[in-house]
Protein backbone atom coordinates (compact mmCIF):
# COMPACT_ATOMS: atom_id res chain seq x y z
CA UNK A 1 0.00 0.00 0.00
CA UNK A 2 2.80 2.48 1.07
CA UNK A 3 4.61 1.07 -2.06
CA UNK A 4 1.41 2.19 -4.29
CA UNK A 5 1.49 5.73 -3.01
CA UNK A 6 5.25 6.45 -3.48
CA UNK A 7 5.39 5.08 -6.94
CA UNK A 8 1.96 7.44 -7.35
CA UNK A 9 3.84 10.52 -5.80
CA UNK A 10 7.27 9.69 -7.48
CA UNK A 11 5.18 9.62 -11.09
CA UNK A 12 3.48 12.80 -10.27
CA UNK A 13 6.69 14.66 -9.27
CA UNK A 14 7.73 13.06 -13.00
CA UNK A 15 4.95 14.35 -14.88
CA UNK A 16 4.74 18.00 -12.98
CA UNK A 17 8.80 18.24 -14.09
CA UNK A 18 7.97 17.23 -17.31
CA UNK A 19 5.32 19.97 -17.34
CA UNK A 20 7.41 22.68 -16.51
CA UNK A 21 10.79 21.75 -17.34
CA UNK A 22 11.37 24.13 -20.52
CA UNK A 23 10.07 26.88 -17.89
CA UNK A 24 12.39 26.43 -15.67
CA UNK A 25 15.39 26.00 -18.13
CA UNK A 26 14.39 29.03 -20.26
CA UNK A 27 14.17 30.86 -17.20
CA UNK A 28 17.59 29.86 -15.87
CA UNK A 29 19.20 30.76 -19.40
CA UNK A 30 17.61 34.56 -19.20
CA UNK A 31 18.57 35.07 -15.80
CA UNK A 32 22.36 34.03 -16.26
CA UNK A 33 22.19 36.80 -19.26
CA UNK A 34 20.67 39.05 -16.85
CA UNK A 35 23.24 38.18 -13.64
CA UNK A 36 26.10 38.34 -16.08
CA UNK A 37 27.81 41.04 -15.12
CA UNK A 38 27.30 40.46 -11.33
CA UNK A 39 28.41 36.46 -11.97
CA UNK A 40 31.39 37.40 -13.83
CA UNK A 41 32.39 40.25 -11.52
CA UNK A 42 32.21 38.66 -8.18
CA UNK A 43 29.94 41.53 -7.24
CA UNK A 44 28.49 42.01 -4.08
CA UNK A 45 27.46 45.36 -1.94
CA UNK A 46 29.81 47.31 0.80
CA UNK A 47 27.51 46.00 3.49
CA UNK A 48 27.58 43.06 4.66
CA UNK A 49 28.30 41.33 1.17
CA UNK A 50 31.66 42.20 1.26
CA UNK A 51 31.94 40.93 4.63
CA UNK A 52 31.58 36.95 3.73
CA UNK A 53 33.09 36.47 0.24
CA UNK A 54 34.73 33.02 0.67
CA UNK A 55 33.51 30.32 3.11
CA UNK A 56 30.97 31.37 5.61
CA UNK A 57 28.89 29.42 7.61
CA UNK A 58 26.04 31.26 9.53
CA UNK A 59 26.08 31.35 13.37
CA UNK A 60 24.68 32.91 16.67
CA UNK A 61 24.30 36.35 14.72
CA UNK A 62 21.54 35.03 12.47
CA UNK A 63 20.30 32.78 15.16
CA UNK A 64 20.05 35.93 17.62
CA UNK A 65 18.29 37.45 14.54
CA UNK A 66 15.61 34.24 14.27
CA UNK A 67 16.95 33.03 11.51
CA UNK A 68 17.98 29.90 13.54
CA UNK A 69 17.94 27.13 9.99
CA UNK A 70 20.56 29.37 8.03
CA UNK A 71 23.55 27.42 9.48
CA UNK A 72 22.15 24.26 8.59
CA UNK A 73 21.55 25.83 5.25
CA UNK A 74 25.26 27.00 5.09
CA UNK A 75 26.46 23.75 6.09
CA UNK A 76 24.51 21.90 3.05
CA UNK A 77 26.95 24.23 0.55
CA UNK A 78 29.77 23.34 3.14
CA UNK A 79 30.15 27.20 3.80
CA UNK A 80 30.98 27.52 -0.24
CA UNK A 81 30.35 31.52 -1.34
CA UNK A 82 30.69 31.51 -4.57
CA UNK A 83 28.68 34.43 -6.72
CA UNK A 84 28.07 32.57 -9.61
CA UNK A 85 27.32 29.23 -7.93
CA UNK A 86 24.96 31.13 -5.33
CA UNK A 87 23.23 32.96 -8.33
CA UNK A 88 22.61 29.91 -10.44
CA UNK A 89 21.02 28.11 -7.47
CA UNK A 90 18.38 31.21 -6.62
CA UNK A 91 17.90 31.40 -10.19
CA UNK A 92 16.88 27.67 -9.92
CA UNK A 93 15.09 27.38 -6.39
CA UNK A 94 12.90 30.84 -8.00
CA UNK A 95 12.27 29.32 -10.90
CA UNK A 96 10.85 26.07 -9.04
CA UNK A 97 8.78 28.66 -6.65
CA UNK A 98 7.67 30.29 -9.76
CA UNK A 99 6.28 27.13 -11.47
CA UNK A 100 4.99 26.18 -8.39
CA UNK A 101 2.69 29.23 -8.37
CA UNK A 102 1.83 28.84 -12.15
CA UNK A 103 0.47 25.38 -10.69
CA UNK A 104 -1.12 26.86 -7.51
CA UNK A 105 -2.95 29.31 -9.77
CA UNK A 106 -3.43 27.08 -12.86
CA UNK A 107 -1.97 29.53 -15.42
CA UNK A 108 -1.68 27.29 -18.27
CA UNK A 109 -0.61 29.98 -21.21
CA UNK A 110 2.82 29.63 -22.25
CA UNK A 111 4.11 33.03 -22.94
CA UNK A 112 2.20 34.42 -19.82
CA UNK A 113 3.87 31.76 -17.51
CA UNK A 114 7.32 32.15 -18.83
CA UNK A 115 7.06 35.98 -18.39
CA UNK A 116 5.39 35.67 -14.98
CA UNK A 117 8.92 33.17 -13.57
CA UNK A 118 10.98 35.90 -15.31
CA UNK A 119 9.32 38.78 -13.49
CA UNK A 120 9.88 37.09 -10.35
CA UNK A 121 13.45 36.38 -11.09
CA UNK A 122 14.50 39.24 -12.63
CA UNK A 123 13.85 42.24 -10.46
CA UNK A 124 15.39 44.92 -8.12
CA UNK A 125 14.68 42.67 -4.84
CA UNK A 126 16.47 39.35 -6.52
CA UNK A 127 19.26 41.78 -7.32
CA UNK A 128 19.19 43.57 -3.63
CA UNK A 129 19.46 39.90 -2.67
CA UNK A 130 21.88 38.31 -4.71
CA UNK A 131 24.27 41.40 -3.58
CA UNK A 132 24.14 39.70 -0.03
CA UNK A 133 25.53 36.62 -1.93
CA UNK A 134 26.26 34.29 1.38
CA UNK A 135 23.10 34.15 2.18
CA UNK A 136 21.10 34.63 -1.24
CA UNK A 137 20.46 31.02 -1.66
CA UNK A 138 19.38 31.04 2.05
CA UNK A 139 16.75 33.59 1.15
CA UNK A 140 15.45 32.36 -2.13
CA UNK A 141 14.81 28.70 -0.25
CA UNK A 142 13.00 30.93 2.35
CA UNK A 143 10.67 32.41 -0.83
CA UNK A 144 10.36 28.36 -1.88
CA UNK A 145 8.94 27.40 1.47
CA UNK A 146 6.20 30.45 1.38
CA UNK A 147 5.52 29.08 -1.47
CA UNK A 148 4.92 25.63 -1.07
CA UNK A 149 3.49 26.02 2.28
CA UNK A 150 0.55 27.54 0.33
CA UNK A 151 0.88 24.57 -1.89
CA UNK A 152 0.08 21.69 0.83
CA UNK A 153 -2.82 23.61 2.03
CA UNK A 154 -4.38 24.16 -0.99
CA UNK A 155 -4.22 21.26 -2.63
CA UNK A 156 -3.37 18.20 -0.10
CA UNK A 157 -5.50 16.53 2.41
CA UNK A 158 -6.88 18.22 5.02
CA UNK A 159 -4.92 17.30 8.02
CA UNK A 160 -1.69 16.44 6.13
CA UNK A 161 -2.07 20.07 4.61
CA UNK A 162 -2.14 21.96 7.38
CA UNK A 163 0.37 20.25 8.86
CA UNK A 164 3.24 20.29 5.77
CA UNK A 165 1.59 23.90 5.30
CA UNK A 166 2.94 24.61 9.37
CA UNK A 167 6.01 23.09 9.06
CA UNK A 168 6.97 24.88 5.66
CA UNK A 169 5.91 28.27 7.41
CA UNK A 170 8.15 27.18 10.16
CA UNK A 171 11.22 26.68 7.93
CA UNK A 172 10.37 29.49 5.63
CA UNK A 173 10.56 31.72 9.01
CA UNK A 174 13.45 30.31 10.33
CA UNK A 175 15.25 31.51 7.29
CA UNK A 176 14.24 34.53 6.42
CA UNK A 177 10.55 36.02 8.45
CA UNK A 178 9.85 38.63 5.39
CA UNK A 179 8.24 35.71 3.33
CA UNK A 180 5.64 34.89 5.64
CA UNK A 181 4.43 38.18 3.65
CA UNK A 182 4.75 35.91 0.14
CA UNK A 183 2.28 33.41 1.95
CA UNK A 184 -0.50 35.48 3.46
CA UNK A 185 -0.64 37.03 -0.26
CA UNK A 186 -1.45 33.88 -2.09
CA UNK A 187 -3.39 32.45 0.63
CA UNK A 188 -5.65 35.88 -0.39
CA UNK A 189 -5.63 35.64 -4.15
CA UNK A 190 -6.52 32.39 -3.85
CA UNK A 191 -9.53 33.17 -1.93
CA UNK A 192 -9.96 35.92 -4.17
CA UNK A 193 -9.96 33.11 -7.36
CA UNK A 194 -12.38 30.86 -5.55
CA UNK A 195 -14.58 34.34 -5.52
CA UNK A 196 -14.79 34.69 -9.21
CA UNK A 197 -14.85 31.07 -9.79
CA UNK A 198 -17.99 31.39 -7.69
CA UNK A 199 -16.66 28.41 -5.20
CA UNK A 200 -18.99 26.63 -2.94
CA UNK A 201 -19.52 28.05 0.52
CA UNK A 202 -17.91 24.96 2.45
CA UNK A 203 -14.82 25.17 -0.02
CA UNK A 204 -14.23 28.77 0.66
CA UNK A 205 -14.67 27.79 4.63
CA UNK A 206 -13.07 25.25 4.23
CA UNK A 207 -10.42 26.95 3.07
CA UNK A 208 -9.99 29.66 5.24
CA UNK A 209 -9.95 27.68 8.51
CA UNK A 210 -7.05 25.19 6.86
CA UNK A 211 -5.18 28.42 6.11
CA UNK A 212 -5.37 30.49 10.02
CA UNK A 213 -4.97 26.61 11.11
CA UNK A 214 -1.40 26.28 8.79
CA UNK A 215 -0.35 30.05 9.85
CA UNK A 216 -1.14 29.66 13.42
CA UNK A 217 0.97 25.69 13.68
CA UNK A 218 3.33 27.29 11.80
CA UNK A 219 3.76 29.94 13.77
CA UNK A 220 3.84 27.69 16.83
CA UNK A 221 6.70 25.32 15.22
CA UNK A 222 8.62 28.63 14.25
CA UNK A 223 8.34 29.53 18.40
CA UNK A 224 10.09 26.27 19.76
CA UNK A 225 12.27 25.80 17.00
CA UNK A 226 13.56 29.01 17.55
CA UNK A 227 13.84 28.77 21.53
CA UNK A 228 15.46 25.40 20.44
CA UNK A 229 18.00 26.73 18.70
CA UNK A 230 18.34 29.97 20.72
CA UNK A 231 19.84 27.40 23.50
CA UNK A 232 21.72 25.05 21.16
CA UNK A 233 24.00 28.46 20.10
CA UNK A 234 23.75 29.38 23.95
CA UNK A 235 22.26 32.99 22.50
CA UNK A 236 18.74 34.81 22.62
CA UNK A 237 16.88 36.95 20.44
CA UNK A 238 18.87 40.18 19.62
CA UNK A 239 17.08 43.72 19.00
CA UNK A 240 17.85 43.37 15.01
CA UNK A 241 14.66 44.80 13.41
CA UNK A 242 12.81 44.48 16.63
CA UNK A 243 12.82 41.11 16.42
CA UNK A 244 13.39 40.39 21.00
CA UNK A 245 10.75 43.10 21.23
CA UNK A 246 7.78 40.76 19.00
CA UNK A 247 5.17 39.33 21.78
CA UNK A 248 1.53 39.21 21.26
CA UNK A 249 0.59 41.69 23.40
CA UNK A 250 2.69 44.38 21.40
CA UNK A 251 0.84 42.57 18.13
CA UNK A 252 -2.50 43.41 19.08
CA UNK A 253 -1.33 46.68 21.18
CA UNK A 254 -0.15 47.97 17.89
CA UNK A 255 -2.48 46.52 15.04
CA UNK A 256 -4.01 50.11 14.31
CA UNK A 257 -1.13 51.90 13.28
CA UNK A 258 0.51 48.66 11.71
CA UNK A 259 -2.13 48.11 9.53
CA UNK A 260 -2.10 52.02 8.29
CA UNK A 261 2.34 51.09 7.66
CA UNK A 262 0.82 48.18 5.37
CA UNK A 263 -0.70 50.81 2.98
CA UNK A 264 2.31 53.19 3.43
CA UNK A 265 4.77 50.14 2.55
CA UNK A 266 3.04 49.30 -0.71
CA UNK A 267 2.24 52.96 -2.21
CA UNK A 268 6.06 53.86 -1.18
CA UNK A 269 7.27 50.57 -2.15
CA UNK A 270 5.96 51.25 -6.19
CA UNK A 271 6.21 55.37 -6.17
CA UNK A 272 9.45 55.85 -4.13
CA UNK A 273 12.93 56.21 -6.01
CA UNK A 274 14.48 54.78 -3.00
CA UNK A 275 13.10 51.84 -3.02
CA UNK A 276 11.69 49.90 -6.15
CA UNK A 277 13.20 50.92 -9.50
CA UNK A 278 16.06 53.37 -10.14
CA UNK A 279 14.61 53.92 -13.91
CA UNK A 280 12.00 56.44 -12.59
CA UNK A 281 10.96 58.09 -15.84
CA UNK A 282 10.23 55.18 -18.01
CA UNK A 283 8.66 53.03 -14.82
CA UNK A 284 5.96 55.92 -14.32
CA UNK A 285 4.36 54.84 -17.67
CA UNK A 286 4.63 51.42 -16.88
CA UNK A 287 3.09 51.98 -13.63
CA UNK A 288 0.19 54.24 -14.82
CA UNK A 289 -0.69 51.02 -17.13
CA UNK A 290 -0.41 48.65 -13.70
CA UNK A 291 -3.11 51.08 -12.36
CA UNK A 292 -5.10 51.76 -15.13
CA UNK A 293 -5.48 47.47 -15.52
CA UNK A 294 -5.92 47.11 -12.08
CA UNK A 295 -8.54 49.14 -11.36
CA UNK A 296 -10.82 48.26 -14.80
CA UNK A 297 -10.15 44.28 -14.40
CA UNK A 298 -11.28 45.08 -10.57
CA UNK A 299 -14.51 46.79 -11.19
CA UNK A 300 -14.96 44.18 -14.53
CA UNK A 301 -15.01 41.71 -12.12
CA UNK A 302 -16.82 42.97 -9.70
CA UNK A 303 -19.94 43.32 -11.64
CA UNK A 304 -19.65 40.11 -12.85
CA UNK A 305 -20.08 38.28 -9.33
CA UNK A 306 -22.61 40.89 -8.65
CA UNK A 307 -24.63 39.66 -10.72
CA UNK A 308 -24.55 36.24 -9.31
CA UNK A 309 -23.92 36.81 -5.85
CA UNK A 310 -23.57 39.95 -3.45
CA UNK A 311 -22.11 38.63 -0.76
CA UNK A 312 -19.50 37.30 -2.84
CA UNK A 313 -19.09 40.88 -4.44
CA UNK A 314 -18.84 42.74 -0.95
CA UNK A 315 -16.33 39.67 0.05
CA UNK A 316 -14.32 40.16 -3.26
CA UNK A 317 -13.82 44.29 -2.50
CA UNK A 318 -12.99 43.29 1.16
CA UNK A 319 -10.38 40.89 -0.58
CA UNK A 320 -8.96 43.82 -2.90
CA UNK A 321 -8.53 46.20 0.18
CA UNK A 322 -7.06 43.42 2.43
CA UNK A 323 -4.04 42.64 -0.57
CA UNK A 324 -1.52 45.82 0.61
CA UNK A 325 -1.91 44.32 4.03
CA UNK A 326 -0.92 40.83 3.11
CA UNK A 327 1.76 42.02 0.98
CA UNK A 328 3.23 43.55 3.94
CA UNK A 329 2.41 40.52 6.46
CA UNK A 330 5.47 40.72 8.21
CA UNK A 331 4.93 44.86 9.17
CA UNK A 332 1.92 43.35 11.39
CA UNK A 333 4.59 41.67 13.46
CA UNK A 334 7.68 43.75 13.17
CA UNK A 335 6.98 46.94 12.14
CA UNK A 336 10.57 48.75 11.94
CA UNK A 337 10.75 45.16 9.14
CA UNK A 338 9.89 47.72 5.84
CA UNK A 339 13.23 47.27 3.14
CA UNK A 340 13.67 45.82 -0.08
CA UNK A 341 14.54 42.12 0.73
CA UNK A 342 11.58 42.03 2.46
CA UNK A 343 9.24 42.97 -0.73
CA UNK A 344 9.37 39.40 -2.80
CA UNK A 345 5.38 39.76 -1.95
CA UNK A 346 4.80 43.18 -4.00
CA UNK A 347 6.68 41.53 -7.23
CA UNK A 348 3.78 38.54 -6.35
CA UNK A 349 1.24 40.71 -6.46
CA UNK A 350 2.48 42.05 -10.12
CA UNK A 351 2.48 38.40 -11.46
CA UNK A 352 -1.19 37.54 -9.59
CA UNK A 353 -2.96 40.70 -11.16
CA UNK A 354 -3.68 37.72 -14.29
CA UNK A 355 -6.00 36.38 -11.71
CA UNK A 356 -8.25 39.42 -11.85
CA UNK A 357 -7.81 39.04 -15.89
CA UNK A 358 -10.88 38.53 -17.36
CA UNK A 359 -11.14 34.46 -19.10
CA UNK A 360 -14.41 34.90 -20.33
CA UNK A 361 -16.48 37.17 -22.50
CA UNK A 362 -15.36 39.58 -25.71
CA UNK A 363 -13.13 41.27 -23.67
CA UNK A 364 -10.95 37.89 -22.29
CA UNK A 365 -8.99 38.11 -25.92
CA UNK A 366 -7.49 41.54 -25.47
CA UNK A 367 -7.55 41.63 -21.53
CA UNK A 368 -5.14 38.43 -21.83
CA UNK A 369 -3.17 39.89 -24.71
CA UNK A 370 -2.77 43.81 -22.89
CA UNK A 371 -2.19 41.86 -19.61
CA UNK A 372 1.05 39.84 -21.56
CA UNK A 373 2.05 43.19 -23.08
CA UNK A 374 2.44 44.95 -20.00
CA UNK A 375 4.10 41.58 -18.16
CA UNK A 376 6.67 42.30 -21.34
CA UNK A 377 6.92 45.90 -20.66
CA UNK A 378 7.36 45.54 -16.68
CA UNK A 379 9.97 42.87 -17.13
CA UNK A 380 11.89 45.21 -19.67
CA UNK A 381 11.95 48.12 -17.40
CA UNK A 382 13.01 45.69 -14.34
CA UNK A 383 16.31 43.74 -16.48
CA UNK A 384 16.98 47.94 -17.39
CA UNK A 385 17.14 48.81 -13.62
CA UNK A 386 19.23 45.39 -12.59
CA UNK A 387 21.47 46.07 -14.88
CA UNK A 388 21.87 49.40 -14.39
CA UNK A 389 22.22 48.39 -10.22
CA UNK A 390 24.95 45.45 -11.26
CA UNK A 391 26.18 48.32 -13.04
CA UNK A 392 26.41 50.74 -10.12
CA UNK A 393 28.09 48.00 -8.18
CA UNK A 394 30.87 47.22 -10.44
CA UNK A 395 31.61 51.53 -10.70
CA UNK A 396 31.43 51.30 -7.01
CA UNK A 397 33.68 48.83 -6.86
CA UNK A 398 36.28 49.99 -9.31
CA UNK A 399 36.34 53.68 -7.52
CA UNK A 400 36.77 52.40 -4.11
CA UNK A 401 39.82 49.88 -5.15
CA UNK A 402 41.55 52.33 -7.00
CA UNK A 403 41.36 54.92 -3.89
CA UNK A 404 42.90 52.21 -1.81
CA UNK A 405 45.64 51.61 -4.18
CA UNK A 406 46.26 54.91 -4.27
CA UNK A 407 46.33 54.94 -0.50
CA UNK A 408 48.67 51.93 -0.31
CA UNK A 409 50.96 53.50 -2.80
CA UNK A 410 51.60 56.48 -0.26
CA UNK A 411 51.63 54.23 2.83
CA UNK A 412 54.14 51.79 0.97
CA UNK A 413 56.31 54.64 -0.45
CA UNK A 414 56.68 56.99 3.03
CA UNK A 415 57.39 54.01 4.55
CA UNK A 416 54.40 53.60 7.09
CA UNK A 417 54.15 50.08 6.75
CA UNK A 418 57.20 49.12 9.13
CA UNK A 419 56.79 46.16 11.87
CA UNK A 420 54.32 46.72 14.26
CA UNK A 421 52.46 49.62 12.15
CA UNK A 422 48.26 49.99 13.14
CA UNK A 423 46.45 51.97 10.06
CA UNK A 424 43.04 53.16 9.92
CA UNK A 425 41.50 54.97 7.00
CA UNK A 426 39.10 57.72 8.81
CA UNK A 427 35.85 57.94 6.49
CA UNK A 428 33.67 57.19 3.72
CA UNK A 429 35.34 56.48 -0.23
CA UNK A 430 32.56 58.16 -2.21
CA UNK A 431 32.85 61.58 -0.46
CA UNK A 432 36.50 61.71 -1.23
CA UNK A 433 37.21 64.11 -4.42
CA UNK A 434 39.33 60.80 -5.77
CA UNK A 435 36.40 58.84 -6.02
CA UNK A 436 34.78 58.14 -9.64
CA UNK A 437 30.90 59.22 -8.78
CA UNK A 438 30.03 57.74 -12.50
CA UNK A 439 26.15 57.84 -14.04
CA UNK A 440 25.34 54.23 -13.05
CA UNK A 441 26.28 54.96 -9.64
CA UNK A 442 24.66 58.27 -8.88
CA UNK A 443 21.59 56.86 -9.90
CA UNK A 444 21.07 54.20 -7.18
CA UNK A 445 20.51 54.30 -3.44
CA UNK A 446 21.21 52.08 -0.27
CA UNK A 447 22.72 48.95 -0.79
CA UNK A 448 23.57 49.35 -4.28
CA UNK A 449 25.77 51.95 -3.92
CA UNK A 450 29.39 50.48 -3.66
CA UNK A 451 31.23 52.14 -1.27
CA UNK A 452 28.63 53.27 1.40
CA UNK A 453 28.77 51.43 4.47
CA UNK A 454 25.98 51.20 7.69
CA UNK A 455 28.34 50.37 9.91
CA UNK A 456 31.59 52.38 10.29
CA UNK A 457 33.91 52.30 7.52
CA UNK A 458 36.69 50.77 9.14
CA UNK A 459 35.36 47.29 8.49
CA UNK A 460 34.66 48.54 5.05
CA UNK A 461 38.34 49.64 4.09
CA UNK A 462 39.86 46.58 6.06
CA UNK A 463 37.49 43.80 3.79
CA UNK A 464 38.40 46.11 0.30
CA UNK A 465 41.90 45.99 1.03
CA UNK A 466 41.79 42.09 1.53
CA UNK A 467 39.11 41.37 -1.23
CA UNK A 468 40.20 43.67 -3.95
CA UNK A 469 43.58 44.48 -3.34
CA UNK A 470 45.08 41.46 -1.65
CA UNK A 471 46.55 43.00 0.70
CA UNK A 472 46.35 42.13 4.58
CA UNK A 473 46.57 45.50 6.51
CA UNK A 474 47.07 45.57 10.18
CA UNK A 475 43.59 47.87 10.83
CA UNK A 476 43.49 49.20 14.14
CA UNK A 477 40.04 48.03 15.88
CA UNK A 478 36.44 49.50 15.89
CA UNK A 479 36.43 50.69 19.20
CA UNK A 480 40.01 52.36 18.43
CA UNK A 481 38.62 53.67 14.66
CA UNK A 482 35.37 55.84 17.23
CA UNK A 483 38.21 57.43 19.68
CA UNK A 484 40.00 59.01 16.51
CA UNK A 485 36.96 60.21 14.87
CA UNK A 486 36.60 61.94 17.62
CA UNK A 487 39.83 63.49 18.12
CA UNK A 488 40.20 67.10 16.73
CA UNK A 489 43.78 66.65 15.39
CA UNK A 490 41.99 64.16 13.25
CA UNK A 491 38.66 66.44 12.69
CA UNK A 492 40.84 68.98 11.05
CA UNK A 493 43.37 66.78 8.64
CA UNK A 494 43.18 67.62 5.15
CA UNK A 495 41.50 64.64 3.10
CA UNK A 496 43.78 62.02 1.09
CA UNK A 497 45.63 62.91 -1.45
CA UNK A 498 46.30 66.36 0.60
CA UNK A 499 49.10 67.44 2.37
CA UNK A 500 48.36 66.51 6.04
CA UNK A 501 45.97 63.88 4.99
CA UNK A 502 48.29 61.09 6.74
CA UNK A 503 49.43 61.69 9.89
CA UNK A 504 50.73 59.29 13.39
CA UNK A 505 48.25 59.70 16.30
CA UNK A 506 48.59 57.95 19.18
CA UNK A 507 50.82 55.14 17.57
CA UNK A 508 48.31 54.70 14.37
CA UNK A 509 49.03 55.40 11.03
CA UNK A 510 45.62 57.71 10.09
CA UNK A 511 44.67 58.46 6.50
CA UNK A 512 41.69 60.69 6.35
CA UNK A 513 39.78 59.90 3.43
CA UNK A 514 37.37 61.77 4.15
CA UNK A 515 35.13 64.05 5.99
CA UNK A 516 31.96 61.14 5.98
CA UNK A 517 32.74 58.97 8.79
Amino acid sequence: MYLKRLAGFEKNILKWIQKYDSVILINLIFGVLVYFTMMSEHLVNSMDGLLHTSNYIAGRVEVSSGRGLLPYFDKLRAGVMSVPLNTILLLVITSIAGVLILDLFAIENKVLGILSVMVLSANPIICATLAYSYTAVNYSLAFLFSVFSVFCIYRWHKVMGVLAGGVCIAISMSSYQAYISVTCLLILMLLIKMLLLNADKKNILGFLVKSTVSIIAGGIIYFILTQLLLARFNTKLSSYKGVSGVSLKNIILNFPQNIRQCYRNCTYFFSSHHMFLNLHEMFRVVLICLICMTVFCIIYQFLIILRKNWRYAALFLLCIALIPIAASAITLIVPGSNSRLMSMSMIVCIILLSVLVPVKGKLSFFAKRGYCLFLLAFLWVNILSVTNEQLALKEGKTASAGLAEAVLGELVTGGYLEEDYTVALIGGGPANPLFARREAWSKVWGEDRFGDSWQNNNEFWRYLFREYCGIQLHFCTNGQYNELCEKEEVMNMSEFPQKGSIIEVDGITVVKISNTY
